[in-house]
């Protein structure tokens, strides 16, 4: 679930498309049988990185073959649409950073830590 990791596996082969749809099928499967909206800063922090997570894998696969649109991305915007927003936010900022070396994403998952309050459970050293 790193997107340096799934960049450097798309170079060698790896099918992203699979690896992509089964996380999304387990993620879909979970959220209509468990899932409420996020109460805290904690279970925000949870799907919003979830949605990112699989926003960027999506752009990933995307490169080893064209999928125009994806129904996980489609159908978790439509259930949680506060999260989507907030996830959309943040995507737009990581584009604009970038997150192709491990000291942006370090300097990412810092700001996103920070934002809903996790750094006392979360330690990037």
């Amino acid at each position: 679930m790193d997107p340096l990791v799934n960049s450097g596996l798309s170079e060698f082969g790896f099918d992203l498309w699979a690896y992509f749809d089964k996380g999304s099928r387990e993620q879909r499967h979970y959220r209509e049988t468990h899932a409420r909206p996020p109460l805290s800063d904690r279970h925000k922090y949870f799907e919003v990185s979830l949605y990112i997570q699989k926003a960027l894998d999506y752009e990933i696969a995307n490169r080893q073959s064209l999928r125009p649109h994806d129904d996980f991305l489609e159908w978790f915007g439509l259930n949680f649409p506060v999260v989507t927003q907030e996830a959309t936010e943040m995507l737009n900022e990581i584009r604009l950073i970038g997150y192709d070396t491990p000291e942006k994403a370090r300097f990412i998952l810092a700001k996103i830590i920070k934002k809903y309050n996790m750094s006392d459970i979360i330690d990037l050293r």
